[in-house]
């Protein structure tokens, strides 16, 4: 199967100075194939999930949905193990906080956390962000109806906010620049 963001994806790649990071967010099932490839072809040195893992199944909140949510979710961490990055989570509000942190050896991290990578500042959550005032990213999933957030807005006041819901995303650490994988299922309003 050939890349489906080849041209875009090469452009950035010859303008990179690393290391990469490569955001996901609201992961559903169906997209696993689409998350293997992107890892495969960008290689980051850290990946960033901000929540809700398989999507579709709604484990923090319909018990019934815990069996399959589990089963997925483990297909999932192995893929994101062998990617041979560095790994953070933050889970959604679909997500099993417990049963991520019995079943992973990396950071689950809380809602809102501030982190610095190779330089680069980042406040991650599940939810979406406002006013952001110490990241120069704003990093986030869930939903894009209660999102304050437009992507061609970008920077706003100084700060770039990425929700996962409408486009993945490859950030250059070096250089702050990044690329959006967008998904052709969600459009942003």
């Amino acid at each position: 199967m050939e890349f489906p963001f080849h041209t875009a994806w090469k452009a950035f790649q010859k303008e990179a100075k690393g290391p990469l990071i490569l955001h996901i967010s609201d992961t559903a099932t169906k997209d696993y194939p689409l998350v293997a490839q992107l890892i495969k072809e960008i290689r980051p040195a850290l990946l960033l999930h901000t929540g809700d893992m398989a999507d579709e199944f709604k484990a923090g909140r319909l018990p019934e949905h815990i069996p399959a949510y589990q089963e997925h979710v483990c297909r999932l961490l192995e893929l994101l193990k062998i990617s041979g990055a560095e790994i953070w989570i933050v889970p959604g509000n679909n997500d099993l906080p417990d049963f991520l942190r019995a079943h992973c050896d990396f950071p689950i991290l809380p809602e809102g956390t501030f982190r610095e990578y190779a330089g680069l500042s980042m406040r991650l959550s599940h939810y979406p962000i406002e006013n952001e005032k110490e990241a120069a990213f704003a990093i986030y999933g869930h939903n894009f109806s209660s999102d304050p957030n437009h992507p061609a807005d970008n920077p706003k006041d100084g700060v770039i906010y990425l929700n996962g819901v409408f486009e993945w995303t490859v950030i250059d650490c070096a250089t702050g620049k990044y690329l959006q994988f967008p998904l052709k299922e969600r459009k942003p309003r």
